[in-house]
């Protein structure tokens, strides 16, 4: 079972938008506590702390995402050139380019 603040998957921010929503409602319930009822709310405080627990899971998670992509693309990069080379190498005992 999914819990709170945890990212399923990559590109899934359907946890995230949900804290972002319940985060919306407690800051106006905690903006009419400001207005005179209570300086602070417990249940605010752990709306945010989820949300921000929330947050930096789905930005590491996309940090590693890109990480990932970058090292795919370079091995790829790495692999056409060594077979760029490896086709320069053999060209001459083929007679490719000689006609």
């Amino acid at each position: 079972m999914q819990q709170p603040g945890m990212i399923d998957g990559l590109g899934n921010d359907a946890p995230l938008r949900g804290h972002i929503a319940s985060t919306a409602r407690l800051a106006s319930g905690a903006a009419a506590l400001a207005r005179g009822i209570e300086p602070r709310c417990a249940p605010l405080d752990e709306a945010w702390e989820s949300w921000t627990e929330a947050l930096g899971a789905w930005a590491r998670r996309r940090e590693m995402a890109v990480a990932r992509v970058d090292a795919a693309v370079s091995r790829i990069e790495e692999a056409d050139a060594d077979w760029a080379r490896s086709i320069h190498r053999c060209a001459p005992q083929l007679n490719w380019g000689t006609s």
